[in-house]
């Protein structure tokens, strides 16, 4: 099949986006959308400014972005974001094959109408689907970034700025202004006659999705199950604790006694279950990278990685494991009432 060529409109801005194939999520928890982001920031940090980012939103099984560049670099920025992102998350799974449907799709904004309606789309998606009532409240979309001033992301905040500055009042700071455009609930008609023009006007190819089925319905409404719990404010909190707050935590909980029999390695012999524990929960509830967990608790970063992968296997192999720790992530998420306002 021959493909159809994307076009370039003075500007280069562009509404691209991928889905999971077969509707498949794209993230089954919320380490699957930390990973995403640190890929994503990864490669825009590399091609700036060939390719810069205004807008994005990770949705279940589908995701938006709105993004400056030339159509060259858009394509190189999506294809290696992609395909970095399913091979980390097959080899975490010990899974094989494709997680999107055939290649990204985009659309070029072609006038200031256009633009504005675009990120109103992309930030009311996760409000639309019932996923937060409040475009500020959602994990893992650049509206909060915006309105809440969190760096998460290397988002272009001045050109969108300036996108706003015929809409601001004297006086009216960014996130007002921002706010007044994009924050209101959009009304799901509008959202779903706006998703229909998109559709008409963006390139697509797709694929075959016959020939690629993954996984059986029972799995399919499991992964769904679990990817939706992955979304919104709950997922936010947990990714704002502070180092400080899990050390204490592992200072005075008691509820770990149980992990302590569990030993990782002869070779290790201070990775026992709290150790493991106590560097995913770094990794997971902090965000932390190898590098930053290492220099918390004093180890070089291979065995970081060593004990971040004992502790994968534990999960999927040693129920008796997995149930202890599930019983300390819930216990440390209820006892940390305290939180910073931006990661």
């Amino acid at each position: 099949m021959t493909r159809i060529l994307r076009s370039n409109l003075e500007g280069n801005l562009h509404h691209a986006g991928a889905r999971g194939i077969g509707q498949r999520p794209l993230f089954e928890q919320a380490s699957d959308y930390q990973l995403f982001e640190k890929i994503m920031k990864k490669h825009l940090v590399a091609m700036h400014p060939d390719v810069i980012l205004l807008s994005y939103c990770l949705m279940t099984n589908h995701l938006h972005y709105l993004l400056r560049g030339l159509v060259e670099a858009l394509s190189r920025f999506m294809k290696a974001t992609q395909q970095e992102y399913v091979q980390t998350f097959n080899r975490i799974r010990g899974r094989k094959g494709t997680l999107f449907e055939g290649r990204f799709w985009s659309r070029p904004c072609g006038s200031h109408e256009d633009l504005m309606k675009t990120i109103y789309y992309i930030d009311q998606n996760p409000v639309v689907g019932g996923l937060t009532g409040d475009v500020g409240d959602y994990a893992w979309g650049s509206a909060g970034a915006y309105l809440h001033g969190w760096e998460t992301m290397p988002l272009a905040r001045d050109q969108l700025q300036r996108i706003l500055e015929p809409t601001m009042a004297s006086g009216m700071d960014f996130a007002a202004a921002y706010r007044s455009c994009f924050g209101q609930p959009m009304d799901p008609r509008d959202h779903d006659d706006l998703t229909q023009i998109y559709r008409r006007t963006r390139i697509w190819r797709k694929y075959d999705l016959e020939e690629l089925d993954y996984c059986s319905p029972e799995q399919h409404m499991e992964m769904e199950e679990r990817a939706f719990l992955a979304d919104g404010m709950k997922m936010l909190e947990r990714r704002l604790l502070l180092p400080s707050e899990v050390e204490d935590f592992f200072t005075r909980s008691m509820c770990l006694g149980e992990l302590k029999g569990f030993q990782a390695s002869r070779k290790d012999p201070e990775a026992t279950g709290v150790q493991l524990l106590r560097i995913a929960v770094l990794r997971d509830a902090c965000g932390l990278t190898r590098k930053a967990i290492a220099e918390c608790i004093g180890i070089s970063p291979a065995r970081v990685w060593r004990r971040l992968q004992k502790h994968r296997s534990w999960m999927e192999t040693d129920r008796a494991y997995a149930v202890c720790v599930e019983r300390a992530m819930a216990d440390l998420l209820a006892r940390s009432a305290n939180r910073v306002p931006g990661v």
